[in-house]
């Protein structure tokens, strides 16, 4: 097993570490926060499948946008757009949630937190379009 995990390569090492990153980890840790009682409740099975039932359909959402904001880039392998999705899209919940943490917010007012971190990085990927749109040309 151990010679197994040793023959992995780089690329898929990083995108199964970008996949937990941005599914299972953020929404086990939202519903711990939020909802202690369902996390000690569900079994194991259920509380990965709750999580990515959250998580899944953000994850959709920033490949789209990542594919968006670095397809003009043609020096990326393939799948770039995946890892910087799933990035993303972790980079979001850790920092909404420690904020969340810190300060003490409910669950309604860490989804406004959310949705506005979300709406920066929409605006941020139009823009990085949009530069390099204008390099290409």
């Amino acid at each position: 097993m151990l010679e197994e995990i040793n023959n992995l390569k780089r690329p898929t090492v990083i995108t199964v570490v970008a996949f937990l990153n941005a599914t299972i980890t953020p929404g086990i840790l939202v519903i711990y926060h939020f909802k202690p009682e369902i996390f000690y409740g569900l079994d194991d099975f259920k509380l990965v499948l709750l999580a990515l039932s959250f998580t899944l359909p953000l994850l959709g959402f920033h490949n789209v946008l990542g594919s968006f904001a670095i397809k003009p880039n043609k020096s990326l392998k393939a799948g770039a757009d995946f890892v910087f999705g799933a990035f993303m899209l972790g980079l979001n919940f850790f920092v909404t949630l420690t904020w969340a943490y810190l300060c003490s917010l409910s669950l309604r007012q860490f989804v406004y937190a959310f949705i506005f971190a979300e709406i920066i990085f929409v605006i941020l990927c139009y823009l990085t379009h949009r530069k390099s749109e204008k390099e290409n040309y």
